[in-house]
């Protein structure tokens, strides 16, 4: 059981670029918690990859537009994307 730090998440999710990652952990609404956001983030950091959000977590406010993907954000075709 790792404890993640709030603003250090907070910093790598702001700063996160998707544009160059080959592996995309996406994040939907069903994630519902910041908590469970930043498991995946850290997940996604351990196997060489990038969190994306879809939308629905842009919307409520749980991550930054600069890693949403999908029909509204960055259309990218990667190696691997897990959700």
């Amino acid at each position: 059981n790792d404890i993640i730090e709030l603003d250090f998440v907070a910093k790598t999710l702001e700063n996160a670029s998707i544009e160059d990652a080959d592996i995309i952990v996406a994040a939907g609404k069903g994630v519902k918690t910041k908590e469970n956001i930043e498991l995946l983030n850290k997940f996604a950091q351990k196997i060489g990859g990038k969190l994306a959000a879809s939308r629905g977590l842009v919307d409520m406010g749980l991550c930054q537009n600069t890693i949403q993907v999908g029909q509204t954000g960055n259309r990218k075709s990667k190696r691997v994307i897990t959700n």
